[in-house]
């Protein structure tokens, strides 16, 4: 049994619980293996990196992320085919790892570097590197994926990370009437916060886009009008949105007696 004493060092202590955590795998797996008719059995082996200890799965099920405590970098493994389909470096001492609920990202903590590398999933390789407190172990994500918390083994404290996010753009806009007031609000999320702009065709006369991705004015010509509302913030791609605006007229059509009086149709034979 290890014995944990406040003396020893942040780095020494992850390993034995990295350790203990292997060992304790290893009797449950042979404990359920001993009962009767038992699932709980090993398929596979994947030779990963030096002391693994953190593990998370994308959301898709389609990836693990394995932190490799004594090598410095995280195991992409492909769960369909068991294999390591990818090898990145990270800060000293990987422990903790969280991936973003919409899987685009993949948080580690660096416990000899007092760091936090982020991982971009599309690509497999670090997008960032973010200093946190001393000798950061745990790592969570919340649910709307704006904020990774990480736990400071060594400083007694929790780092709060602000999550970027690229831009999206959704929510097209409904026919307008010349003459009428016209408003009409894109959904555009991102953060940071996110800036529309028309990037292609024209708007409708009378009307303006703001930066927050508001349309809204008077129109004054009728007609069919074609344009792209572009959002970007200057994470990962922009985002685009085509539209096609129909601004109809108010004036009721002229028919063969639309100028004639209801008088005129007292006729007299």
């Amino acid at each position: 049994m290890a014995i944990l004493h406040r003396s020893m060092s942040p780095t020494r202590r992850a390993r034995l619980f990295a350790c203990a955590g292997a060992a304790a795998f290893a009797v449950t797996a042979f404990v359920a293996a001993a009962g009767p008719a038992s699932a709980d059995t090993v398929t596979a082996t994947v030779p990963v990196g030096v002391s693994p200890g953190g593990v998370a799965i994308s959301p898709d099920g389609g990836r693990a992320y394995v932190t490799n405590l004594g090598s410095d970098s995280v195991s992409v493994i492909d769960t369909g085919t068991n294999t390591v389909a990818a090898t990145v470096p990270v800060g000293g001492s990987p422990v903790g790892v969280a991936i973003t609920p919409d899987g685009g990202h993949a948080y580690v903590t660096n416990l000899g570097s007092n760091s936090v590398s982020v991982i971009e999933t599309a690509t497999n390789t670090v997008a960032a590197t973010v200093p946190v407190g001393g000798s950061p172990a745990g790592v969570a994500i919340s649910p709307d994926g704006g904020r990774a918390y990480v736990t400071n083994l060594g400083s007694n404290s929790v780092s709060v990370i602000e999550i970027e996010q690229s831009a999206t753009l959704t929510g097209l806009p409904g026919a307008g009437v010349v003459g009428q007031p016209y408003r009409h609000a894109f959904t555009v999320t991102g953060r940071p916060a996110p800036t529309a702009a028309v990037t292609a065709g024209a708007l409708p006369d009378g009307l303006t886009l703001s930066a927050e991705g508001v349309l809204s004015g008077t129109p004054t010509t009728s007609g069919r009008f074609e344009f792209t509302v572009t959002a970007t913030n200057g994470i990962g791609d922009a985002a685009v949105l085509p539209v096609v605006l129909d601004i109809t007229d108010t004036t009721p059509p002229a028919g063969p007696f639309g100028s004639l009086g209801s008088d005129s149709l007292n006729w007299t034979f």
